[in-house]
């Protein structure tokens, strides 16, 4: 049966980050849900530069984007379709480095 997928972006200004909620279930049943932070890889580096540009386009260095699992709770058997449709959307929006953030990654009894 496959896994149905909602995704809610959230804006964070003062980080120039978006952080993503996914809400994940199967039929009528809650599957579990994750929250993944995204930003540039090296962003404390360019937020301490003398004159630091936060427009992307404008700025010498431009950094990889890099997303950060910052919760994921998931029914045991589920982690590994949640994961692979986290990686999807991810990859759409162009970001290929996930880290695990705080190890609070966990599964759902």
């Amino acid at each position: 049966m496959e896994l149905n997928v909602r995704v809610l972006p959230k804006f964070i200004d003062g980080e120039c980050s978006i952080e993503f909620s996914f809400f994940f279930d199967q039929a009528d049943m809650k599957i579990g849900e994750a929250v993944i932070l995204t930003c540039e890889e090296e962003m404390d580096a360019q937020l301490i530069e003398e004159e630091p540009i936060l427009n992307p386009k404008k700025r010498v260095h431009q950094y990889p984007k890099i997303a950060f699992v910052t919760d994921l709770v998931v029914m045991e058997g589920h982690k590994t379709a949640a994961m692979k449709e986290i990686k999807k959307f991810l990859n759409v929006i162009g970001i290929h480095n996930i880290r695990y953030r705080d190890q609070r990654v966990a599964a759902m009894a």
